[in-house]
């Protein structure tokens, strides 16, 4: 048993706060072991079993970078002040650089760290369309876990983070989405229901009645229409790159159909290939939040960078979600 969470109740449910602790961990965890694997071909067994089984340190990117500094600034405020956050990604960002972030993020937070208007920063990013890529999915799990009693308020929160970065309307669609997925998944029952063969996983009709732009939910009805899917399946219909569209399905399909646990959603998240380390973290942040901290090997979480911070956030976000709100 990790000591990342608490122990399971007599019931075997794990507690609330194993479950907060299981998301951020999961995420943490998702993204540290995707990122061996980003942007490659689909990964097979062995290569994946040489990553989980073996002892080197499990070193976090960017996903997780920002996933802390969204966490903490929702702490240090009780809620959601876009000033703040922008600041608190800026910091993340100049304290260490070398996380693997993408070029649309560095330049935002130069701009931004130069003074401009974060958005007018996000809303000149690709020719003034705005980021539609998966970069405010990723870190949304600590608005899930603030709001874990209000899914309306996690879904407010998701979309106004999102707003900070990303002008696109799919970007802050598939925020919303994954913080629903998230923020279900730690209210819901502790191992999902069997998936019967012909029938929709309730995780994905509930995403489909999220998603309010035409893409995300295009790509969500392609989802649903999957039965007992390989990653090569649902690389064919919904994709596992970095744009929000292709990621934010592909994580839920891992969540959903990668087994009852952290390890298999991860292990399904990446033999997708693509952009592993961000399905992974966005499908262990929901299995995380279904069967808490304490589901996941101890060695794992030994070697994961960064876990015990994930787990005392975890237990700040809970604590600031009972604050009144400013």
């Amino acid at each position: 048993m990790t000591s990342h969470g608490d122990r399971p109740t007599p019931t075997g449910a794990p507690t609330v706060r194993d479950r907060a602790r299981g998301a951020l961990i999961g995420a943490g965890l998702g993204d540290a072991v995707g990122a061996v694997f980003e942007g490659g071909p689909p990964v097979p067994d062995p290569a994946l079993d040489a990553v989980l089984d073996g002892d080197a340190p499990l070193r976090f990117t960017d996903d997780t970078a920002l996933t802390m500094a969204l966490a903490r600034s929702l702490v240090e405020v009780g809620d959601l002040d876009p000033d703040h956050l922008a600041a608190a990604f800026v910091d993340a960002y100049r304290a260490d650089p070398g996380r693997g972030y993408g070029s649309g993020m560095r330049h935002w937070c130069d701009q931004v760290g130069r003074g401009v208007p974060w958005a007018a920063a996000a809303a000149g990013q690709f020719g003034g369309r705005g980021s539609f890529g998966n970069g405010a999915a990723m870190r949304v799990a600590p608005a899930a876990v603030l709001a874990i009693s209000d899914p309306f308020r996690a879904l407010r929160l998701a979309a106004t983070q999102a707003a900070v970065t990303h002008a696109h309307p799919v970007a802050v669609d598939g925020a919303r989405v994954q913080a629903g997925a998230v923020v279900d998944a730690l209210g819901g029952p502790t191992v999902p229901d069997p998936v019967p063969s012909g029938t929709r996983p309730a995780m994905v009709a509930a995403a489909r009645t999220r998603a309010t732009t035409p893409e995300l939910a295009a790509a969500l009805a392609r989802l649903a229409e999957l039965r007992s899917p390989t990653p090569l399946d649902v690389v064919r219909a919904v994709g596992s790159g970095v744009s929000t569209a292709e990621a934010v399905p592909a994580a839920l399909a891992a969540a959903v159909w990668g087994g009852p646990d952290v390890v298999g959603s991860i292990r399904f998240a990446v033999a997708m290939g693509g952009d592993t380390d961000t399905v992974a973290s966005m499908a262990a942040a929901i299995t995380g939040a279904r069967c808490g901290a304490s589901s996941i090997p101890a060695a794992l979480c030994a070697r994961l960078e960064g876990a015990t911070v994930l787990g005392l956030l975890a237990d700040d976000l809970l604590a600031a979600g009972t604050r009144p709100v400013r």
